[in-house]
């Protein structure tokens, strides 16, 4: 993780580099690429792309990633022990005296949209660069205030992202104290306020802010939190810590969770993390109520199935004379999921497969295609697991794979040449709809009882059902 700025710079001034030899083509990924390639080079250059990107509305998602996900990555301190090597050092040291070039000449620009679109990353710059000047950060978190904490959009330029990293540097300091506090409140306030609800069935753009909002409200509970519990304020930092639990990742967050990751880099320096681990150490330290302990477990399990074993232990220690784990946990995955749609699709062995004729089985849907690069990666995999439950798990899951916007000529070409088993249908364009299946390749695991859950992308899929299905 610590690679990632010096990295992710690198490759897209490559691909500028490609890109340019074949020619220009204007447009927001040219302008991007051309800010990379010269943002080390000639700041000028870099300039000239960067208002090009500024200069159309239709662009602004692309100046943001550009300003919020990279170039801000400049700001961040770092230690000799964060480079492999002096040559990325280098860089880094080439790369922070550019961006201290062209961060006050995007300030000054007489384009609104980019002096309003790097701001934020300006504030945080200003405030690490005199974290020892207590006059002028009050001075600066005023006016970030003022400026930046005076809609209730947090989400547009990242501006709570950048709330936060500012507190991160004045907390510490007890004259701060309550310009912290002052900073912070607001933002909880606004965090909470525009949490997104109703998502059923809900597009992809709205599910990317809902995990946005969710973290952001999540982690800076969990600052407060652990500030109250640091000052041994134990039975106050109960509600921040239970609020940061519960607004954690949860399965539907994961599965879009590109959508906060520059933001946990930035605020956690991790590629991963939850704050319900924090919480059920604060219930099992100071709590003693083994009911919310529990609860607690079984939230976190779901999600993160790494505590499933520890929720065993737990509910079998504390809970003798109840139902069996295996009942309870399959009971709490029920109350969570959605009811299944129903399936009925010809395999391309002739055979049909119908989710209504799999009495008591678990159900496995992959949705793939042939033109899909991480579903192809991902298939020898998928063809070991197909094996292992045809012959070890005494029929307790079925799996079917169906190829998306693909034809039946590819698909059979493909598994032949391939030499994979696993069973596969065509889709018929209405089954991925009926899932809300908008990204490859996606899995559904339905239960026995005939609810489901989309298994998150980007994790260790064949552990994640293993142990939902305890296979």
């Amino acid at each position: 993780m610590k690679k990632l700025y010096v990295l992710l710079t690198l490759s897209l001034s490559f691909s500028f580099a490609g890109f340019a030899q074949n020619g220009p083509t204007e447009g927001p990924g040219y302008y991007f690429n051309g800010f990379q390639h010269y943002r080390t080079k000639n700041v000028d250059s870099a300039l000239y792309f960067i208002r090009l990107l500024a200069s159309d509305k239709k662009y602004l998602p692309t100046l943001e990633d550009l300003l919020h996900n990279s170039f801000a990555q400049s700001f961040i301190k770092r230690t000799d022990s964060d480079f492999v090597n002096e040559a990325q050092k280098q860089y880094y040291l080439k790369d922070v005296e550019t961006a201290r070039i062209l961060l006050p000449a995007m300030m000054a620009d007489k384009n609104a949209g980019l002096k309003k679109a790097v701001q934020p990353v300006y504030y945080w710059a200003r405030v690490q660069e005199n974290e020892n000047n207590d006059a002028l950060l009050r001075e600066l978190v005023a006016e970030f205030i003022n400026t930046q904490l005076s809609t209730t959009d947090m989400y547009t330029n990242r501006v709570g992202r950048y709330a936060l990293l500012i507190h991160r540097v004045i907390a510490p300091k007890k004259s701060l104290e309550a310009t912290a506090n002052e900073l912070l409140k607001p933002v909880i306030t606004n965090l909470k306020n525009n949490q997104v609800t109703g998502i059923e069935g809900a597009a992809r753009p709205l599910l990317i802010k809902r995990a946005w909002y969710r973290f952001l409200y999540a982690y800076s509970n969990s600052v407060q939190g652990k500030a109250l519990l640091a000052e041994n304020r134990i039975k106050e930092a109960g509600p921040y810590l239970k609020t940061a639990f519960e607004y954690s990742p949860d399965i539907t967050d994961k599965n879009v969770q590109y959508s906060f990751f520059y933001d946990l880099f930035f605020l956690t320096n991790k590629e991963d993390i939850t704050f319900q681990d924090e919480y059920i150490d604060y219930l099992t330290k100071n709590s003693g109520n083994k009911q919310e302990t529990l609860s607690a477990l079984m939230t976190t399990a779901l999600v993160n199935t790494s505590f499933k074993d520890q929720l065993k232990t737990f509910y079998n220690n504390n809970f003798p004379g109840r139902e069996s784990f295996n009942d309870y946990w399959i009971k709490s995955i029920n109350q969570q999921a959605q009811k299944a749609p129903a399936v009925s699709l010809k395999l391309m062995d002739g055979s049909q497969f119908s989710s209504s004729k799999q009495k008591n089985k678990w159900i496995l849907l992959d949705f793939w295609g042939t033109w899909c690069g991480p579903c192809r990666r991902e298939h020898p995999d998928l063809e070991k697991f197909y094996k292992n439950i045809s012959t070890a798990s005494t029929g307790k899951i079925t799996l079917v794979t169906i190829a998306c916007l693909d034809n039946e000529k590819n698909v059979s070409g493909y598994m032949t040449q391939n030499k994979y088993s696993f069973p596969v249908a065509m889709s018929d364009k209405r089954v991925e709809k009926s899932y809300n299946i908008n990204s490859y390749p996606s899995k559904v695991l339905i239960s026995p009882q005939g609810k489901y859950l989309v298994v998150p992308f980007g994790i260790d899929w064949v552990d994640f059902v293993k142990k939902y299905a305890d296979l």
